[in-house]
């Protein structure tokens, strides 16, 4: 028995229980889709190997590179909720595109937010060496050796296989084209090279004018048009989802991760290599789990005298504890760094007395540290400073103890991180509300 095409779907289309709610307006307009052979058609590839920006580093910067911004591609649509969410923003960003560029705003009526779909093929296969055999030529079974390593296969297929797209139907594919390169680039900080839009079969189908019109009216930022329209050797900035902050930080103070991320965009908006990108990040979270160890064991509370000795020896020993490879004392520039990281991230330790301005006060140290940094090539410095405060309300709350930013008159490109270290204050048993000035 023959059925035609549209009898099936005539009858799939009337079909409703109340344990399968179907059919609809929505259905009518599938079924006509498929009848009309109207089939989506790829708007937007995007992979590993597509990321753009990246010849301009060494080898293995750009390798690391690579990993470090297809994670967050991986990390995030792992389900068909969040490709439905990511689709949703496209969708979102699409509608307000159209309305700006008179070339796409034919193209507003009929999309709607589940006419633009996102595809990514998940590799579910984890594979491990002590989860297969070989046979060797002697007949041995056993597992694989080292010229053999099916994790690296696996990796492969991530790195050099796997394939997203962003679907839509034909008439839509410009504006969704468009739409889905903002919000990759200003969701994952990522844009696709030609071989992406070859992939999608969009090579030319968005013109930079496009970009530049929605951009002077502030729908995409001017380092998404720089990105889209002149692409530059790929760096990464540092996120504020990327920190690894304690939960305790978090819930109260939320900020405090968006106001760590604002800092190094604003001294740094190019962004990182990634081995310096990966220093910052594990820096940060090293520095923190410092300032929480010394606030929690009192380290430095009721002291009558504080040297820069005493203070570089307590991080020094936190740092390896940790089983952070930290030199100390490098001859560099001319002179001796106090501690520096891997990365390499110099470390620069000063102790202050008395005062109410912990932040404003040695205002050469950024100075001294940033001569380092520039002997060993590197953007960005840990400033740890302990001050001794003036009055009980001087004692700055944890998570006010970090903070990023330009030092004051230094050139464009160097941003320093500060950590504050309170010390000399009374014990919290004493602890009094600080009298009013008189004045």
């Amino acid at each position: 028995l023959s059925v035609p095409p549209d009898r099936v779907l005539a009858v799939g289309d009337a079909l409703r229980t109340d344990q399968m709610p179907s059919g609809g307006e929505r259905s009518r307009i599938v079924g006509n889709d498929i009848l009309n052979r109207a089939i989506y058609h790829r708007a937007f590839a995007f992979a590993a190997r597509f990321l753009g920006g990246l010849d301009g580093l060494p080898e293995q910067e750009q390798k690391d590179t690579r990993a470090i911004l297809w994670n967050r591609i991986l990390e995030l649509l792992t389900t068909e909720e969040e490709c439905r969410k990511l689709a949703n923003e496209i969708f979102e960003k699409a509608m307000t595109t159209a309305a700006l560029v008179p070339e796409l705003n034919c193209l507003l009526p009929g999309l709607s937010a589940d006419r633009i779909l996102i595809d990514l093929p998940i590799n579910k296969a984890v594979v491990r060496g002590g989860d297969i055999l070989t046979c060797d030529q002697r007949g041995i079974v056993s597992t694989p050796n080292l010229y053999f390593d099916p994790e690296k296969w696996s990796q492969a297929y991530e790195q050099q296989k796997q394939v997203g797209f962003v679907f839509t139907p034909r008439r839509y594919i410009p504006l969704v084209a468009l739409a889905s390169r903002v919000v990759f680039f200003e969701r994952f900080d990522m844009v696709m090279t030609s071989s992406g839009e070859s992939a999608s079969k969009t090579a030319g189908v968005v013109k930079s004018e496009w970009v530049t019109t929605i951009a002077n009216e502030g729908l995409c930022s001017k380092e998404c048009l720089s990105a889209l329209n002149e692409p530059k050797s790929k760096l990464l900035r540092i996120h504020a989802d990327e920190l690894r902050l304690p939960d305790s930080w978090k819930s109260s103070d939320p900020q405090l991760a968006q106001r760590i991320e604002k800092g190094f965009t604003e001294a740094l908006p190019a962004g990182v290599p990634a081995s310096v990108h990966r220093a910052v990040i594990d820096g940060i979270e090293n520095m923190v789990s410092f300032l929480q160890m010394m606030e929690e064991g009192g380290v430095f509370v009721g002291r009558d005298s504080l040297t820069e000795r005493a203070l570089q020896e307590r991080l020094r020993d936190h740092l390896r504890s940790r089983e952070i490879h930290v030199r100390e004392g490098s001859e560099v520039g001319g002179g001796e760094t106090d501690l520096v990281m891997p990365g390499p991230v110099v470390v620069e330790n000063k102790v202050r007395g008395f005062t109410k301005d912990p932040l404003g006060t040695g205002c050469n140290y950024s100075w001294q540290a940033r001569r380092y940094a520039i002997a060993m090539v590197t953007k960005i410095i840990f400033l740890v400073i302990a001050y001794r405060p003036a009055s009980e309300s001087d004692v700055l709350d944890l998570t006010q103890r970090i903070v990023v930013s330009v030092a004051g008159g230094a050139p464009e490109g160097f941003v320093q991180v500060k950590i504050l270290i309170p010390w000399g204050q009374t014990v919290p048993s004493r602890a009094q509300k600080p009298k009013r000035d008189a004045s």
